[in-house]
């Protein structure tokens, strides 16, 4: 069978890429850092950067966007430098949202946007993202809130098999009691126990890092609606994952925003500093509401 394919390939001054919505995990495809030539994306086209996966609520299994049990399939078009995939109300069933996903690529950062605009009220509801990241890059780390105050911690998320449970960073109690209050499905039933730390997050920042040059992907999170970040441990990736949560109210638009960064930050501890200044442009970046 032959059939067209449409990309959005985009090239900035650090970057070059692909977006596309018409594959099993949409979103941004292709990554390259272009000084290092390293892909962040292991396998290309078939993981992606800032995917759109699960819709979750208490007390319902969780259910895709692009999988089962909505199998979407959206209007994808350019808006504001970016590429827009627009799922319909009609897509997702009885959530009864319209969804808009955009990515806009930035010097050496891919910004992205998620709005989504009720018809029914749900509370405690989140929308979960994943990215693939490349497992040249080694390691991950989290700002923890521990008793003596922050301290970057360097996750154990590789010590499982491939495909175990999910390893999970809450941004406080209530968001650590999402885990159990049943909108994981029975196959993850004990996703709680994927739940390594005892402490939260202090900034929803993820850090992928290649610890021998120091070459990061990191993921930075809009704070107010972030819930959880994460991680799996697959095969030639471990994805690096976030919420967007909050309570909806019919026609009351929810809006989260992220960012990924490819840059090299230097290994840990040299590489606080320079996550600290990223965090506060991109603290600044969502005041100014682009």
């Amino acid at each position: 069978m032959i059939r067209p394919v449409v990309t959005y390939a985009f090239e900035t001054d650090c970057l070059k890429g692909e977006i596309r919505a018409d594959t099993r995990k949409p979103g941004v495809v292709q990554c390259r850092h272009k000084s290092s030539k390293f892909d962040v994306l292991p396998e290309v086209p078939f993981q992606a950067l800032l995917m759109p996966e699960w819709l979750l609520r208490p007390a319902n299994a969780r259910e895709g966007i692009f999988w089962a049990p909505c199998n979407a399939k959206p209007e994808v078009f350019l808006s504001n430098d970016g590429v827009v995939f627009h799922v319909s109300a009609e897509q997702t069933q009885d959530w009864n949202m319209e969804i808009f996903f955009h990515y806009v690529p930035g010097p050496d950062w891919i910004d992205f946007r998620c709005e989504i605009v009720p018809g029914t009220a749900i509370n405690d509801f989140e929308i979960f993202f994943a990215s693939y990241i490349n497992e040249e890059m080694e390691s991950t780390w989290i700002p923890g809130a521990l008793p003596d105050g922050e301290s970057w911690q360097k996750l154990d998320n590789r010590k499982t098999e491939p495909r175990d449970l999910p390893y999970f960073v809450a941004r406080d109690e209530r968001a650590r009691g999402y885990l159990n209050d049943g909108r994981w499905n029975s196959l993850w039933k004990q996703v709680g126990a994927g739940l390594r730390p005892q402490w939260c997050y202090t900034h929803p920042i993820l850090v992928a890092i290649q610890e021998s040059t120091g070459l990061a992907a990191v993921t930075l999170v809009e704070p107010e609606v972030c819930s959880l970040l994460g991680g799996q441990h697959h095969t030639l990736d471990t994805a690096h994952d976030f919420t967007f949560s909050g309570d909806l109210y019919p026609k009351k638009p929810l809006v989260g925003r992220a960012r990924i960064v490819i840059r090299e930050i230097g290994p840990f501890p040299q590489a606080e500093e320079n996550l600290s200044r990223m965090w506060r442009d991109f603290r600044k970046f969502l005041t100014l509401g682009a």
